[in-house]
């Protein structure tokens, strides 16, 4: 798996916040190494849901094929949101 021709990510992290940020930076580095494009944004399910469900809805259109969520705590994972990428 490798990016669009565009260059354009096919794999989304989110995080709630930038303290979350060396818990999925491994991740990141890990995808770049297989030469997999990918981004990561800070979008907090319980300070800015609405974010977070624009993200995941419009993830697809954007190109993406993953959504990888974490640490989501106790509130929904946006992956999960019908029309993201990975809840099909």
């Amino acid at each position: 798996m490798t990016s669009h021709p565009s260059g354009a990510p096919l794999v989304g992290i989110v995080i709630g916040s930038d303290t979350d940020y060396p818990a999925m930076e491994q991740a990141s580095r890990l995808l770049t190494e297989f030469g997999i494009a990918c981004e990561m944004t800070i979008a907090s399910a319980h300070r800015s849901p609405a974010r977070v469900e624009a993200y995941a809805r419009d993830a697809e259109a954007r190109g993406l094929r993953v959504i990888i969520a974490g640490p989501v705590g106790r509130r929904i994972s946006p992956a999960c949101w019908q029309g993201s990428p990975s809840s099909r």
